[in-house]
């Protein structure tokens, strides 16, 4: 209700094993599939159980606000986790991610989205968006979405806790972004439309009440196979070396950089220097991990 805990995003797509994430061992979000990218029983119920198990280790008890969707029909045993299911057509008023935190999350995306477009289109070149950067600019966005925003949101739905002073600042991100998407020159369309672009895209299949008891007595494996066509890049894994050299070079850059923001630089920087560290203590023990392979 605070904001503090953010739970990791689930993304749910189409291809099993999209060919752009072949390699790939340390995704930012949770990566599900299924033939129509739908959040199904199934998939929810997975997750639920990991929720519950997570929770459990940690001693705490957690209430889920969920609503009437097809996908939240399950029928499990719960330790930690208690289900609450809003009334029907309540969702709007009563659910907090309806009062803004998915909107904000869907701002921030698209926000990510449009910057890339106009670098694109600055240096003349075609813009590729597929799985592999979709995640990684969703990850970005749930990361910008505001501890106060969420707090706000769950008061806005009634849940309120104590008053606690929260100075809004405004976003100085959001108010460039204005400028930018006036450099795109798209006739009638407005930056708040583009973000509501896929509002009322079906999320979960409608399912009747027997279907329901079908799915619970017979589940079926929603899993997407390999056939689905997937015209992702697959990518050659780069070397600790390379990956070092990588960094080293976006930290001159960044070092270079013409800019008021120091502050923001200097945030970059640092987390620069923990990528850089993180990859030469990778490198360093992958090597020595095959060192001491000879003398087994």
């Amino acid at each position: 209700m605070d904001g503090s805990d953010k739970r990791r995003l689930t993304v749910i797509c189409k291809s099993a094993r999209p060919r752009c994430l072949k390699g790939v061992r340390n995704l930012q979000v949770a990566y599900l599939s299924n033939k129509k990218a739908w959040m199904t029983s199934k998939l929810f119920e997975d997750w639920l159980k990991d929720f519950d198990q997570e929770m459990e280790r940690q001693h705490r008890k957690v209430l889920l606000l969920l609503g009437n969707c097809s996908a939240h029909k399950v029928s499990i045993v719960l330790k930690a986790v208690r289900l609450v299911f809003l009334p029907p057509n309540a969702t709007s008023a009563l659910q907090p991610l309806d009062k803004g935190i998915i909107r904000s999350l869907e701002c921030n995306y698209r926000k990510c989205l449009v910057m890339q477009l106009v670098f694109d289109i600055d240096r003349h070149r075609s813009t590729t968006i597929n799985i592999k950067p979709t995640l990684e600019m969703l990850y970005e966005s749930r990361n910008e979405v505001r501890q106060s925003t969420i707090r706000n949101c769950f008061a806005d739905a009634g849940f309120v806790l104590p008053a606690v002073e929260d100075k809004v600042q405004p976003d100085e991100n959001l108010v460039e972004l204005d400028k930018t998407w006036d450099r795109l020159a798209l006739p009638g369309i407005a930056f708040d439309d583009f973000v509501s672009a896929d509002e009322n895209l079906a999320v979960a299949p409608e399912l009747t009440d027997q279907e329901i008891v079908d799915r619970i007595v017979v589940p079926k494996d929603n899993s997407s196979s390999d056939s689905e066509s997937d015209s992702e890049r697959n990518e050659p894994p780069v070397s600790s070396a390379d990956a070092a050299d990588m960094a080293r070079r976006l930290e001159g850059y960044l070092e270079k950089l013409p800019t008021t923001k120091t502050a923001e630089v200097e945030k970059a920087l640092l987390c620069m220097d923990t990528v850089e560290n993180f990859i030469l203590f990778s490198a360093v023990k992958s090597h020595q991990t095959k060192i001491t392979s000879f003398f087994k």
